[in-house]
């Protein structure tokens, strides 16, 4: 017999609220195969379930990558406008158009380039991109000659730009998005650790006082992948590096995008065993590939120090901000800081930032 404790259907109240739902990949092709003009879609599969959802769409021509973006959340640094996203397209048809190689926004049949979707927790924006040629680029893969090539086209990207505009606004990648916002997430998490919060404070103050001072320098301004950290680019057998995910592109400072591979290799030691001089040979391969291409004032050579910082700050950010939705407690927290915070008092004290 049925259990009459338990309501049927009929009785329950309206769907229950939610953060993060998963899509359909079947409805996702067949809507992806209707709304693009790339033939039959063969499969749709899962590629990444994160801050966006990312799938892998496979057509008779080919195939694609489908972004997926996120609806608004409370906190965190990954919520995507529509104005944001259609920047975002702008830069990319940009620098398809001046040669540069990077995964490109496809056109819907409509002449469109975002989509809407109505999922559980709201409305969801879809673009579709052409898929990146190669083999993926990841930190632990990097080799001097690798980031060579990585660092001449972050400056082809850069020169490619020079003369780029938008009609939609987009958010900077500025003192405000990549610190102050960042500290504002993660102070509540710092409450039983005054020390820690104090030191994250005196770097700020520190950081924003030598930045406004090579400001008044003269620091290069432009476009910024945002994530050129080493990975986010596939290679191919010719050398050809195809850039992908400018989910976090934005105008800033240039040397911002250098900082971050610096970041990115100076993390290798905690992470993936790196010693110093593995570390020092990467930067200076990538730094040298760039200025073959694009040479630094000296302005914007102090600043990839302190920018480090700051692409530290924004890190933890989003990864303080969307705690929420991954699932992650209070010992993984603690660790998370334990572990972030030791890399920067190392990074303070290796360049003199408090002196």
């Amino acid at each position: 017999m049925p259990d009459a404790s338990q309501p049927n259907a009929h009785s329950l109240p309206e769907p229950f609220p939610v953060t993060h739902s998963l899509l359909s990949t079947d409805a996702l092709g067949r809507f992806v195969e209707a709304a693009y003009a790339i033939g039959e879609v063969r499969s749709c599969a899962l590629l990444q379930h994160n801050l966006n959802d990312t799938y892998l769409v496979i057509s008779t021509t080919g195939s694609h990558v489908l972004r997926v973006s996120q609806v608004r959340r409370a906190t965190g640094l990954s919520w995507r406008t529509r104005e944001d996203i259609l920047f975002e397209m702008d830069v990319l048809l940009h620098l398809a158009d001046r040669g540069v190689s990077v995964a490109a926004p496809l056109m819907r049949r409509d002449g469109a380039y975002v989509s809407d979707v109505l999922a559980p927790e709201g409305i969801r924006l879809l673009t579709l991109f052409t898929y990146a040629q190669g083999d993926p680029l990841t930190p632990p893969r990097q080799t001097e000659y690798i980031a060579r090539s990585y660092g001449a086209t972050v400056a082809a990207i850069h020169s490619a730009t020079s003369d780029f505009s938008s009609v939609h606004t987009r958010f900077a990648l500025d003192l405000d998005l990549l610190c102050t916002r960042p500290l504002d997430i993660i102070r509540p998490y710092l409450a039983h650790r005054p020390a820690d919060w104090r030191f994250l404070c005196e770097v700020r103050t520190a950081v924003t006082e030598r930045l406004t001072a090579l400001q008044a320098r003269g620091l290069d301004s432009g476009v910024c992948h945002g994530d050129a950290q080493g990975g986010n680019a596939h290679m191919t057998p010719d050398g050809t590096i195809t850039f992908f995910d400018f989910d976090v592109c934005g105008i800033g400072w240039r040397a911002y995008d250098i900082a971050v591979f610096f970041w990115g290799a100076a993390l290798g030691k905690a992470r993936l065993g790196w010693d110093t001089q593995t570390v020092v040979r990467l930067c200076a391969a990538y730094l040298g590939g760039y200025q073959e291409r694009r040479p630094l004032n000296p302005a914007d050579q102090e600043a990839i120090v302190p920018l480090v910082l700051l692409r530290e700050f924004w890190y933890l950010g989003v990864e303080a901000g969307n705690w929420g939705a991954w699932g992650i407690g209070d010992a993984q927290r603690e660790a998370f800081f334990d572990r972030e915070l030791a890399f920067m008092r190392g990074w303070v004290e290796e360049h003199s930032i408090l002196s």
